[in-house]
């Protein structure tokens, strides 16, 4: 990642953040990044589905994606996402219910969760 994103997504990943904070560009950088994260996750679940992903690995996967839909940035973006055909119903409901989920850190980042 350049320097430049490199800041940007500390800055997203801040749990005291808003979305509301940054510029529409900003915006943009931050969707394409978090809509990458749940377009491979909806690979792995069509993995695991079809039995070519373990379940161990998968649930890791769905609490991992789970968690990190809880950043305030990442939330936001998420539920204008959900209208956008993206991830499968079945996908956003599994991601929308799942109670057990990481308390998602990321190394390098400061966050007071």
């Amino acid at each position: 990642m350049t320097g430049k994103l490199t800041q940007l997504l500390a800055r997203a990943y801040d749990y005291k953040a808003s979305l509301s904070e940054f510029t529409d560009e900003e915006k943009l950088r931050i969707g394409l990044h978090a809509r990458e994260i749940i377009q491979r996750v909806a690979g792995q679940h069509q993995l695991y589905k079809n039995g070519l992903l373990d379940e161990s690995v998968w649930l890791n996967r769905l609490a991992w994606t789970s968690g990190f839909l809880e950043y305030p940035t990442i939330k936001q973006w998420w539920e204008s996402e959900k209208s956008q055909n993206t991830a499968s119903p079945e996908l956003i409901e599994l991601l929308d219910s799942y109670e057990n989920k990481t308390n998602v850190i990321l190394t390098g980042v400061d966050s007071d969760a």
